[in-house]
């Protein structure tokens, strides 16, 4: 299988600024001062390489760099140090309201988000029945989406994003916020992109995506990688208490 993504040696740090207030600062001059700021490191020498025609996950506590390790792979930041290699188009699903505008309906952001994802307005127009078939928002999609809840959100942004011409599909966190049904959609989906030789990568809080998805799993903790390995035995030692 040829290499969808490698990462050589990665690391990626942001500037945390501080800015205490005037009262609390002649209280407390010790404080830091206004513009000062301390380097928070989100990655450290991550090196991974990933496979056109497989499913990775990305587990961890939050705040242990899987948004960030995603966001570095879309091209949404850049890494501080390191080498990235992509190879081939990237598709995300990667914030939840992301590419949505409150006061247009389903059916005006549909048109929307996927011209943010590249999709021409001919193609949108073509998929339109499909798109509306897999998100199951028929009743709502000529409603405006500020009344939709986040499970509405992800139905219509995973429906429109697996749209889009690509190679390398990420996603966050985000279908968890589905009910099961969803979910289990959703995944049937991912595997059929694998089949089909496209590179997954999804951040997971859930085991059983993990188990029954996954090819590989990557344990991220405090912005490194802790395990590596096969879904099973990386979960197993992830599971034990005190890791989660």
């Amino acid at each position: 299988m040829t290499t969808a993504v490698e990462l050589k040696n990665i690391i990626k740090d942001f500037n945390v600024f501080y800015e205490a207030p005037a009262l609390i600062k002649n209280i407390l001059p010790f404080l830091k001062t206004p513009g000062s700021y301390e380097k928070l490191r989100a990655l450290n020498d991550i090196s991974m390489k990933l496979e056109h025609g497989k499913c990775y996950a990305i587990i961890g506590r939050n705040g242990g760099g899987k948004s960030t390790l995603l966001q570095l792979i879309a091209g949404i930041t850049k890494e501080t140090s390191g080498e990235k290699i992509v190879s081939g188009k990237i598709s995300t699903l990667l914030e939840l309201c992301s590419g949505f505008h409150p006061e247009l309906t389903g059916k005006e952001n549909i048109f929307l988000n996927g011209s943010l994802l590249g999709l021409s307005k001919k193609r949108l127009n073509e998929k339109f029945d499909e798109i509306l078939h897999f998100s199951e928002l028929n009743k709502f999609i000529d409603s405006k989406v500020k009344i939709y809840s986040s499970g509405m959100f992800m139905r219509l942004g995973f429906s429109i994003a697996v749209q889009a011409e690509f190679d390398i599909f990420l996603c966050d966190e985000i279908i968890a916020v589905g009910d099961h049904e969803f979910r289990k959609k959703c995944y049937k989906k991912i595997l059929e992109f694998k089949n089909m030789g496209k590179c997954i990568v999804f951040a997971t809080h859930d085991p059983s995506a993990v188990e029954s998805v996954a090819d590989h799993v990557f344990w991220l903790d405090k912005g490194c990688i802790k395990a590596q390995g096969a879904p099973a035995e990386i979960m197993d030692e992830y599971l034990n208490p005190g890791n989660v």
